[in-house]
């Protein structure tokens, strides 16, 4: 996290457009996303975990999509 290919990611439309701002956050890691909630929201712990394990199912079953695809 932290940086895009062109440099930082700015909260002003006038230094990064909304696509990229958009694109930045799409491409976060799904690993990522708590930490992200933690440090940019403030949503309380239980619903951040909550949030994260609930996302969870979903990370294995893409990794286990991927996995199938390979073979």
């Amino acid at each position: 996290m932290g940086k895009t290919e062109k440099g930082t990611v700015w909260l002003a439309a006038d230094r990064t457009s909304p696509y990229a701002f958009y694109q930045y956050w799409i491409n976060v890691a799904d690993a990522d996303t708590g930490t992200c909630l933690r440090t940019l929201t403030e949503l309380n712990r239980e619903e951040i975990e909550s949030l994260d394990r609930s996302a969870r199912p979903n990370r294995t079953c893409g990794r286990a999509r991927s996995d199938w695809l390979k073979n």
